[in-house]
């Protein structure tokens, strides 16, 4: 072997020139890194030196390749130069039977191509003559076009541009994305290259000066041009070509004009350009492809959207769509769609495949296994495999579109089952066509399809598909009376719940109506449906869908449907510290916040904050048994002695009802549960404590401290033990604060020339023309005695809320002639306006032409509202969707008997559930979320269809139109 090697070199050095001896000896010592010897070199030499006279479709053999590397590249269909050029050192690694010297000569002979690639074209560019070429930009400009030899592309992409006749730059500039991904072998490396090189390539004006002269015709064109460009990928040479005739036309008499805008303008030639065969043709295959792009097909106003500007015209689009009816293209299908038009399956692939394919094939689609069809059709079960592989690269390689694609969206896009399926669209078969072409092949991404009753919500698929799907998604559901029901033990509950304990029900009442509605579905013995009464009752207690009451009585209450964040902010439990609350403080603290949230009692606020106060968020709180809530580590003992200090002397029921007035807790617990710890300080029926006096000096220089109307005790305290650290904090008791000159009640002071806590604050709300609420303490605020007042002075007209959390004094009004008699007057003109029984708001009110002398202030209509609601007598009203909604009669005012009065008085007794939520927006100033709609509205009487996303007035409405 070492003989034969010696014998080789000698004879390929015998006889070269001293400059090809000189070439090789460079090459040698340039590919030293690639581990070959002198002869195999040489060998490469003399073989890439012949190539440079082969053309690129040449074989491998031309190359003097080792037989082994001969061989494996053979093997792995590598069988012309072209191939090898299309090679990268990655694609190298993953050949077969590659030694380490077969990969160093494979890369040596790649490198080498490369260097006598490059010589060539710089020979032949050199050669060429200078005549440059120019090409049609997007401006309607003339610019150099650049061969594709100097654009500096890889080995790849050069090869694959040329296989596809792409010469120069301009044949680039103009092919569409999908058209490039076409190219054979043209991969995403030299995709990206590409698409780099057009966004980098500066190109040089066709004519010496900067700026091309062009006659109004050409500017016109260019200007028609851009327009259709900016939708559509086209040739701008063929435009021009087909638009210079019509535009010369209607230029000859205006060479002077310059602006290309003149002639856009110009009705009659925009309706010639509508004329052109041209324009007519490339709109009919740009309309076809929009259509075509959507799965259901898609609306006339979408088409519109989609159009060029000045080709936007409804008139042009008409004539392209009716071209295209006329030829068969495209059909009407639901919603007044257009889709495009297909043959049936059967039909198609007859067409397409051979008559043994076509067989297998329908076979296959008729649910036959590859073994029986092998037995059918005399073959093995590999060989029909193989067939249908080769059928679905036919189909999927050739974008075919059947009538029966037209279900693909819903197979690619949703859980559905061949069951279902048929159920749905009475067809097996096509369902069998689907999976053999869509379904999840193995090896690829995991399914990433979504339950089939999310179809329902979809927008995209149309209403008679969503209505067959319906058949397939309530196959398992049972209907009680007018709604379609999982057949669960959870969704019958909510069902019982939804319908039955809207006011509240025992345990027991649930259960007896349980039982009932599974009598009527015919599912009392299914194990399944089974209520454990312990456990259930404990696990409809912490339901969500459940407010705990007193007596274990549970009431239906919808917490999805409300947003708790003014409920939280108001009640600012964080603020609270070691200490005990009675939730029924809260719920007489907030009386208009319990209402917007439908909130009943004490033991519902407990229950409702319970599940809505996360833990994260409300770490120191411990719900204990209803309705007690304790705050970090209370101790009431501590709180019956500090209260009991302030107050004292004072009798046992007294004491107990400021207990529940400051604590929330009832005056039955708190004398039967609270008090026993007391006793030594209770005689002749009164709490007595014995308080030392508080020295002089200290007194004294108390009072200098003491200067504001209003301290909280726990603040008075602080300020004692800054100022007397070493005197005992039981000198500041209530006997020496009294002496200060205060009026001492369970955790604040107020000072005495006010006769009570209760003048005071009327005092401090009264006392500025605007009062900021947001000004005042919080801790005031948590006062019932301070709320109390607020309430008072609202309902007297003394002042009044022109804006949120800010209130003007009704001596600012009667300073400008603004009377009470004057605000009671604009109420009944508003009651009698609106008549009995009506629901409005200021925003509906004006709506509806109301209009009254008091307009004329000025005030937003925040402040118009706040003088209807104080007229409780004749008026309610309910906050939702940042608006007070009212109602004329004094009645409870509720949401859902609000909407079915909107809904009844439609003359179809229905409404698209957007349209309702734009309704109560324009015409209520009601915001309100569509997706909080349809939750209040599935708790009434009223009918949601998911499918058309209409509301109905009730189920019976909505089965007479379907």
């Amino acid at each position: 072997m070492r003989k034969r090697k010696s014998k080789n070199a000698f004879f390929f050095l015998h006889g070269l020139g001293s400059t090809e001896a000189s070439i090789i000896e460079l090459a040698t010592k340039k590919s030293l890194s690639h581990g070959l010897t002198r002869t195999r070199r040489i060998n490469i030499y003399r073989g890439s030196d012949k190539m440079m006279f082969y053309h690129y479709t040449d074989s491998i053999s031309k190359l003097n390749l080792s037989t082994r590397l001969y061989n494996a590249l053979k093997k792995n269909k590598i069988n012309t130069i072209n191939d090898l050029f299309n090679c990268s050192k990655e694609d190298i690694f993953k050949i077969r039977n590659l030694g380490k010297k077969s990969i160093d000569e494979l890369n040596y002979i790649i490198d080498e191509l490369d260097k006598y690639k490059e010589s060539i074209y710089s020979q032949l560019i050199s050669r060429e003559p200078k005549q440059r070429k120019f090409f049609l930009g997007a401006d309607g400009n003339k610019y150099n076009d650049i061969p594709i030899e100097e654009l500096k592309l890889s080995v790849r992409a050069f090869n694959c541009l040329k296989a596809a006749k792409i010469n120069c730059f301009s044949d680039l500039l103009f092919k569409s994305n999908e058209e490039l991904m076409d190219i054979p072998n043209l991969g995403e490396k030299s995709l990206s290259e590409l698409d780099e090189l057009l966004r980098n390539t500066s190109l040089e004006l066709f004519s010496e000066t900067d700026k091309v002269k062009y006659s109004v015709s050409e500017n016109v064109s260019s200007s028609i041009f851009a327009f259709i460009s900016e939708k559509i990928n086209i040739n701008p040479a063929q435009l021009f070509e087909e638009l210079m005739p019509l535009c010369s036309s209607y230029s000859k008499s205006n060479e002077n004009i310059e602006d290309p805008t003149i002639f856009l303008n110009d009705i009659n030639f925009i309706k010639s350009l509508y004329k052109s065969i041209y324009i007519q043709e490339l709109f009919e295959k740009y309309i076809q492809t929009l259509i075509k792009e959507k799965a259901y097909g898609c609306r006339e106003e979408y088409i519109l959207e989609k159009m060029p500007n000045y080709f936007n015209d409804v008139e042009f689009v008409e004539i392209i769509l009716d071209k295209l009816l006329s030829k068969n293209y495209i059909e009407i299908f639901t919603n007044d769609n257009y889709i495009a038009v297909s043959q049936p399956l059967n039909r198609g692939l007859q067409e397409i495949l051979s008559p043994k394919q076509y067989e297998i094939f329908s076979e296959r689609i008729k649910g036959k296994t590859l073994e029986e069809i092998s037995q059918i059709a005399n073959l093995t079960r590999e060989r029909v495999r193989q067939i249908e592989t080769k059928i679905l690269e036919i189909l999927n390689d050739g974008d075919y579109y059947f009538e029966e694609d037209i279900y693909s969206d819903i197979y690619q896009r949703y859980i559905i089952s061949s069951d279902d399926f048929e159920i749905a669209f009475k067809n097996r078969e096509t369902y069998n066509y689907l999976a053999l072409r869509y379904g999840v092949k193995k090896g690829q991404v995991k399914d990433s399809r979504i339950s089939l009753e999310r179809i329902l919500e979809d927008k995209s698929v149309p209403i008679s598909i969503k209505r067959a799907c319906e058949k397939a998604i309530y196959k398992d559901y049972v209907k009680i009376a007018k709604d379609y029901v999982p057949c669960t033990k959870t969704d019958i509950s909510d069902y019982v719940l939804k319908h039955f304990a809207t006011d509240g029900i025992t345990f027991e009442e649930f259960r007896e109506l349980y039982f009932s509605i599974l009598e009527d579905i015919g599912k009392v013995n299914d194990p399944k449906l089974s209520l454990m009464d312990r456990g259930y009752e404990n696990k409809l207690a912490a339901s969500k869908n459940t407010l705990w009451k007193y007596g274990k009585r549970l009431r239906y209450y919808n917490i999805e449907v409300y947003d708790f964040t003014e409920l939280l902010v108001t009640l600012n439990l964080n603020q609270y510290n070691n200490v005990e609350y009675s939730t029924l403080k809260f719920f007489r603290l907030y009386p208009e916040i319990m209402k917007t949230y439908d909130i009943r009692d004490e033991y519902e606020l407990h229950n409702l904050l319970k599940k809505i106060c996360e833990k994260d968020v409300y770490p120191e709180i411990n719900f204990k048994r209803m309705p007690q809530i304790e705050f970090g580590n209370a101790d009431r003992d501590s709180q019956v002695m500090e209260l009991l200090f302030s107050l004292a002397p004072i009798s046992n029921y007294d004491f107990a009802i400021e207990y529940e007035r400051e604590y929330g807790t009832g005056v039955s617990t708190v004398l039967a549960n609270y008090m026993s710890n007391f006793n030594q300080y209770y005689h002749d029926d009164l709490y007595k404590i014995d308080f030392p006096n508080l020295p002089d000096n200290i007194s004294e220089k108390l009072k200098n401290i003491l200067t504001d109307e209003f301290y909280l005790l726990s603040t008075v305290k602080n300020i004692y033990l800054k100022e007397f650290p070493e005197y005992d904090e039981k000198l500041l008791n209530p006997f020496s604060l009294k002496k200060l000159g205060f009026k001492v009640y369970s955790n604040y002071i107020v000072v005495d020339q006010f006769n009570s806590a209760a003048e005071f604050f009327n005092y401090l709300l009264k006392k500025k023309d605007i009062l900021y609420y947001n000004d005042i303490i919080p801790e005031m605020k948590g006062i019932i005695s301070f709320t109390y007042q607020l309430y008072k002075l609202k309902a007297e007209y003394e002042i009044i809320e022109f804006s949120l959390n800010k209130y003007i004094n009704r001596r600012k009004l009667e300073q400008n002639n603004i009377s009470k008699k004057m605000l009671k007057n604009y109420c009944a003109d508003v009651l009698k306006f609106v008549g009995e029984s009506q629901y409005f708001t200021l925003h509906s009110l004006r709506k509806e032409g109301f209009s009254h002398d008091l307009d004329d202030l000025g005030f937003e209509e925040y402040f118009y509202t706040s003088i209807l609601i104080e007229d409780k007598t004749n008026l309610s009203y309910l906050r939702v969707g940042g608006n007070k909604l009212m109602l004329s009669g004094n009645f409870d005012v509720r949401f859902e008997e609000f909407l079915e009065s909107v809904i009844y008085s439609l003359e179809t007794l229905s409404i698209d559930v957007y349209k309702l939520t734009i309704h109560l927006r324009n015409h209520y100033n009601i915001n309100i979320n569509t997706w909080k709609l349809i939750k209040v509205v599935e708790n009434t009487t009223m009918f949601y269809d998911v499918v058309s996303e209409k509301i109905f007035a009730d189920y019976d409405i909505y089965y007479e139109g379907v």
